[in-house]
């Protein structure tokens, strides 16, 4: 397993973007999936999904023409906050992949 802690910001990226491909391509080959896309008789009103580095949740939720909720458990990034035009404060609150603790100063 990857320390996240003693990594490198852009090796930290990296290791995330590769687990989020990982799970989209698991959850787009899974038959359950393939059996709702392909119903015509099941309705969904939305997709609910973590922020977590799976983008194939848009591609899905266009197939099905419904909306995406997307749901973050963890402080967020940069580029969540831009998707939904959240301030990011990283005057208190740092970005995650940073070695920073929440016990910062200038």
């Amino acid at each position: 397993m990857l320390k996240m802690k003693r990594s490198s910001f852009f090796k930290k990226i990296k290791f995330s973007w590769d687990l989020g491909i990982n799970l989209c391509e698991t959850l787009i080959q899974h038959k359950d999936l393939e059996d709702i896309i392909a119903s015509k008789k099941e309705e969904f009103a939305v997709i609910i999904s973590s922020a977590f580095f799976n983008d194939c949740v848009f591609g899905i939720s266009y197939m099905l023409d419904i909306p995406v909720i997307k749901t973050c458990s963890f402080g967020g990034t940069k580029w969540m906050d831009e998707w939904v035009g959240n301030p990011s404060p990283y005057a208190y609150q740092p970005q995650i992949f940073f070695d920073y603790g929440d016990r910062i100063n200038f």
